[in-house]
């Protein structure tokens, strides 16, 4: 299974369910200004959902939500195997640790705005999330729901991320066996250390050298939202820090 799209298959997925009771519908997500396909998704009127990537290596990986179970299964169509995972404090699965204390996600409506050709709201989420040493951490989604599906049509994860965006929409009533696992899969599970053991295996690196990386990307977060949050400093000042920052990490 390919470890890192496994991660981002589970992640979208969360972001697929964050809406209220969906419209049975099948849709397709492409990054907005490079036109590239990302994933296949399919809901039901039950809240079940399905997720389909490829990976530029021509593998695929399936997620499977379903709404009695609360639970994400990531499928590998290559192995006949399939993986659980909790709906709930899914972060804390996935690493094998407690790093979360909890979330707290509020949401501010900006106005109406006119994506794909369609009439959507737009909102601004912020998602503070509150870590086990106290740290807190702040990130900002911008999703355009269009409300005749109950779906964003598009969505957007920080200032230099491209959005994704929704096409190809057919609603109506979706097969049932397309969100249910399939019969000759066998279950895997978690290893214990969680996604920090699945990294250490698939790319031979030790334990010290992924939590030191994961620790230079959080300084990298911290200093970019520090930046950002300059009250004395116009937006264009902000930008020119943020594009220095990035030039300097690329050295």
């Amino acid at each position: 299974m390919k470890r890192l799209s496994f991660i981002t298959a589970c992640l979208v997925a969360v972001a697929l369910t964050a809406t209220a009771q969906p419209v049975p519908l099948y849709g397709e997500v492409y990054m907005e200004n490079s036109g590239k396909l990302m994933q296949k998704i399919w809901s039901s009127a039950k809240g079940n959902f399905r997720s389909e990537m490829t990976n530029d290596d021509g593998s695929s990986m399936t997620v499977i939500f379903r709404q009695d179970s609360a639970k994400f299964y990531a499928l590998d169509a290559s192995t006949k195997t399939y993986m659980i995972i909790p709906g709930q404090n899914m972060t804390n699965s996935i690493l094998g640790a407690k790093v979360e204390d909890g979330r707290n996600t509020t949401r501010k409506f900006i106005g109406r705005e006119e994506v794909e050709g369609k009439m959507c709201d737009h909102y601004e989420i912020t998602i503070t999330t509150t870590l086990t040493n106290g740290r807190q951490e702040t990130g900002i989604i911008h999703e355009w729901i269009y409300q005749p599906v109950n779906s964003w049509i598009k969505r957007k994860e920080g200032a230099f991320d491209e959005a994704q965006v929704m096409r190809n929409i057919v609603t109506g009533s979706q097969p049932d066996h397309l969100f249910e696992i399939p019969r000759d899969y066998k279950a895997m599970g978690l290893p214990a250390g969680g996604l920090m053991q699945m990294l250490q295996q698939s790319s031979g690196k030790s334990q010290a050298e992924i939590k030191q990386s994961s620790d230079d990307t959080n300084k990298k977060l911290d200093q970019i939202n520090e930046i950002d949050n300059d009250p004395n400093k116009t937006q264009e000042q902000k930008t020119q820090d943020l594009l220095k920052m990035l030039e300097g990490m690329k050295k």
